[in-house]
């Protein structure tokens, strides 16, 4: 949560330690309105305020954030890709999304740098299966060179790795 408070702090000064201090409401509130138990913050929060918990006995996943743009184009994504290797999207509006939590939850952030290849594959196979969906005429997607900027900033994975991807968004 550290991160997440000082990332929050530095973009959006005094509102965002309000909005930080406001959390614990926020967060109930949302719980009461979508029956909402069992909420845990997650370990690697960087941006937005992240929980796992349970809708009823459905495992899921709580996010708010303070940018409603980004977590609406986030949703609008998840349902694109509904049934194609995407989480589903249980509720969003008011700047949070709650969505299906996949079981065990492992990230591909996990499997670096010992199971690098491993990690390779499963994001293959989910890229494979993202493309199995069709893309609505009206969307608010990212352009790829967009996302294509992160790799310009200071990242936390290896010098090498970095260096390849940025050689080959660059091609």
């Amino acid at each position: 949560m550290n991160e997440l408070n000082k990332n929050i702090i530095s973009m959006y000064n005094d509102e965002g330690k309000q909005w930080l201090n406001s959390l614990p409401e926020i967060t109930n509130k949302i719980a009461k309105e979508h029956n909402l138990s069992g909420l845990t913050p997650v370990n690697n929060m960087t941006f937005n305020y992240v929980a796992s918990g349970y809708q009823n006995d459905n495992p899921i996943i709580l996010k708010i954030g303070m940018n409603s743009k980004e977590l609406t184009k986030e949703a609008s994504c998840l349902k694109a890709f509904a049934k194609h290797a995407a989480a589903e999207v249980i509720a969003d509006d008011n700047n949070m999304i709650i969505m299906q939590r996949a079981v065990p939850g492992s990230t591909l952030k996990d499997y670096f740098p010992e199971h690098d290849i491993d990690a390779t594959k499963i994001l293959c196979a989910s890229i494979k299966e993202l493309h199995k969906a069709s893309i609505p005429e009206s969307h608010n997607f990212y352009h790829l060179s967009e996302l294509f900027k992160t790799l310009d900033q200071k990242l936390d994975i290896p010098d090498e790795i970095l260096s390849k991807a940025k050689h080959l968004r660059d091609k």
